[in-house]
């Protein structure tokens, strides 16, 4: 038994570049709510393979409107404010009726691209009835996205 701890630590040790004092963490490609995406040392930070998730509404959900409320969920990163650049570490982005913006393209601003760079994870937007997208997109610090893999859409109909 302590041989196995022995033998892990010095695995674990290996893995920190001297020079920079961080983990290195390999480029791995994985699989996410259905998206082939490259984990790899922007998201060094993360425990947990990284997924954005609708608490509310859920996908398919008829709401009243023309008020809906919209709550984000994350795994295996921090929310962090716009400017933090700590690997890790992003913001929510919500796109009404469109959909996921490619990895390292900076999430547009107008009225179909909703920043929260205070780290906000949750808010009411306000829709016309009829059906709609909501788009997830968590993006870095300074609006770059994270790719398909780190976004989530769902579809709702406003009443």
């Amino acid at each position: 038994m302590k041989f196995q701890i022995l033998a892990l630590a010095l695995i674990v040790a290996g893995s920190v570049n001297a020079a920079e004092k961080s983990p290195k963490v390999p480029a791995v490609t994985e699989t996410v709510n259905g998206k082939a995406g490259s984990v790899t040392d922007d998201i060094a930070g993360a425990v947990k393979v990284p997924s954005v998730t609708f608490i509310e509404p859920k996908d398919g959900a008829v709401v009243t409107g023309p008020n809906v409320k919209v709550v984000f969920g994350v795994e295996g990163m921090k929310v962090a404010k716009v400017g933090t650049m700590d690997a890790g570490t992003g913001h929510h982005h919500l796109i009404i009726d469109g959909g996921p913006i490619k990895r390292g393209e900076v999430v547009p601003t107008d009225a179909n691209h909703l920043h929260f760079g205070q780290g906000q994870t949750e808010t009411t937007i306000q829709l016309p009835k009829g059906k709609h997208s909501l788009t997830m997109q968590f993006a870095d610090g300074t609006h770059k996205s994270y790719g398909e893999m780190m976004s989530s859409t769902i579809h709702i109909t406003v009443k």
